[in-house]
């Protein structure tokens, strides 16, 4: 007999019986995992976590790959125009004339609008445009005791005129879209513009009208639109220009300051602080009008206004 069932022998003698493993009584048995050899299947694809991207990262707008891009905006101009002042007509005769002065036209809120239409066709460049009217109309008042001369007519001091006063400009551009994303919306380019001021003095027996319009070239204007919040965007707009073709020293300048409100499907409320100024000068009248050639005619006007906009941006 072996050692082994020897000792098993003697063990079974005294009484001690070796031990035996019981059968584990656990449900469900354990199970172990066996390892998954996986590259660049399912499990990796599953298992890869998203990459953290910062708030204030500015991540492309996925709108601006859908081209071309059109924007309309239309807006109400409510304006307080606080200098306001033209010359028309014959030098020997013609003399500079102050509406609220002169024909003692009310200072009261302006009314007008401002229409805007851009197209981005490439991701980098955008061509469009803007117009704008402003428009004052005052009640029939006693002129000044020195009279009115505009144009061809001398109004006397005793005349009882309605004032009408209509400003317009425009902008035709080509910006450079610098950035366009989420967060951050940049442009910045060059333009032609035109500006125009008419005054019409209409009175019982007669009346005085006049008109003063140039050509601007090169424009400068820039948008810049950053988001504060989700539903919140702060924007700057400005259009500026100081060669004319035609007039010299001669310029205009139109600015907003103001916020952008998205009101889903692509459409906007915006309000804004609007500043406006123009000067439409000749070169003679630098010296007040002494030292001009014979047969100059004046043709200048200039105004400054501050007010509000209030409209709607649709983008599509």
């Amino acid at each position: 007999m072996s050692f082994l069932a020897s000792a098993a022998f003697a063990l079974s003698l005294l009484g001690v019986a070796p031990a035996v493993a019981e059968p584990s009584l656990r449900w469900p048995p354990p199970m172990q995992l066996m390892p998954i050899e996986d590259e660049g299947g399912l499990a990796s694809d599953l298992l890869k976590e998203d990459p953290v991207v910062d708030d204030w990262e500015l991540r492309e707008d996925t709108r601006s790959s859908k081209l071309p891009r059109i924007r309309l905006e239309a807006n109400l101009r409510v304006m307080s125009v606080y200098s306001l002042k033209t010359k028309i007509g014959p030098a020997h005769t013609n003399h500079t004339v102050n509406p609220y002065r002169n024909a003692h036209l009310p200072v009261r809120p302006a009314l007008g609008y401002r229409v805007l239409f851009d197209v981005k066709f490439t991701p980098d460049l955008v061509v469009g445009g803007f117009y704008t009217q402003l428009l004052i109309d005052g009640p029939r008042r006693h002129i000044h005791q020195t009279g009115i001369a505009l144009g061809t007519v001398n109004l006397a001091p005793a005349s009882r005129v309605r004032t009408s006063i209509d400003i317009q400009w425009a902008d035709v551009f080509v910006r450079y879209v610098a950035r366009d994303s989420e967060r951050l919306r940049f442009l910045v380019g060059i333009g032609g513009a035109w500006a125009s001021f008419r005054i019409r003095l209409t009175g019982y027996a007669a009346g005085a009208k006049g008109r003063v319009e140039s050509f601007f070239a090169p424009s400068f204007g820039y948008l810049l639109q950053v988001r504060l919040v989700d539903r919140l965007h702060v924007f700057l707009e400005s259009t500026t220009v100081l060669l004319s073709v035609d007039k010299f020293p001669a310029y205009y300048s139109d600015t907003r300051f103001g916020f952008r409100v998205p009101l889903g499907h692509e459409l906007e409320f915006m309000i804004a602080l609007s500043l406006s100024s123009g000067q439409l000068e000749d070169l003679d009248d630098l010296w007040g009008g002494k030292r001009v050639r014979a047969g100059h005619r004046w043709k200048q006007a200039s105004w400054s206004a501050v007010g509000a906009d209030i409209g709607l941006a649709l983008r599509w």
